[in-house]
């Protein structure tokens, strides 16, 4: 069992068990267990745990599968045993979209699609909105679907249409308001970018070089500080204009928060930038 495992994910003892980090969630404390004295395997992170072959199923394979992959003798040979060996996972371009599920949160809200470098996954839970990032990766020698992290630089959304149309660019804050601007204004292209205010520096800006680029802040100090952010990088490069926020607005008001008619949008974006 320690032989199997340690093929997807590098053991190393700890006493009458082994240890390391679970492939099945982002884990930062290596807590998965493994008993050969019990032939079975527990991660104390996402409570996933089973004998053998339950681990090779939670890979992705069929039953079926997983019996072949137990049988075949190649697979009984156990990689070196390293004591401070550790996993590392590099996102890979996907063809087929999954049906995200994750352990704790369960089915996303809301699903953004970044065309084929990864998802960006919405959960709704009492205490407020998460939003985790869900890429195919590989270890050299397994893919699979993991809850981890875009390659730096990180893509822009709908980089796609940024790349196929010479439409004037719309950023906004956040995929929700991305999508507003192409629902309401759809004679421009509209992106925004992964993580946040504190992730401006870990994004591909360049396919915007050369681009009108309009620029849209939410409605709060880290709003237009961001924005302010991405006009220092854009503006060497691109012709860009800020569009302003209807004075009296609430406070983190954004376009997604809007009743605009297509009509009022086009409007204001004319007068307003």
């Amino acid at each position: 069992m320690v032989a199997i495992i340690n093929q997807y994910v590098p053991l190393t003892r700890n006493g009458a068990n082994w240890k390391g980090k679970c492939p099945f969630h982002s884990d930062k404390t290596a807590s998965l267990v493994v008993s050969p004295s019990k032939n079975m395997f527990k991660c104390f992170g996402c409570g996933k745990s089973g004998d053998v072959i339950a681990f090779v199923m939670a890979t992705g394979k069929t039953f079926k599968e997983s019996i072949a992959e137990l049988q075949n003798p190649n697979n009984i040979q156990a990689l070196p045993l390293q004591a401070e060996a550790k996993p590392k996972w590099t996102p890979i371009r996907f063809d087929t979209m999954p049906s995200p599920h994750h352990h704790k949160l369960g089915i996303p809200s809301k699903i953004w699609r970044y065309d084929d470098y990864g998802l960006i996954c919405r959960f709704d839970t009492p205490e407020g909105k998460e939003v985790l990032p869900y890429v195919y990766a590989t270890n050299g020698q397994h893919t699979m679907w993991r809850w981890m992290g875009f390659n730096k630089p990180r893509p822009l959304y709908n980089l796609s249409k940024i790349l196929s149309t010479s439409n004037e660019i719309i950023i906004t804050e956040g995929e929700k308001c991305a999508d507003k601007v192409s629902e309401l204004l759809p004679m421009y292209t509209s992106t925004t970018w992964i993580g946040g205010a504190q992730a401006i520096l870990a994004t591909n800006w360049k396919p915007l070089f050369g681009r009108s680029v309009l620029l849209w802040p939410d409605n709060d100090a880290v709003g237009y500080e961001a924005i302010n952010k991405i006009a220092e990088i854009l503006k060497p490069n691109c012709n860009i204009r800020f569009i302003k926020n209807p004075v009296g607005s609430p406070e983190h008001w954004d376009i997604a928060d809007s009743d605009w008619s297509s009509q009022f949008a086009s409007y204001w974006i004319v007068n307003n930038s």
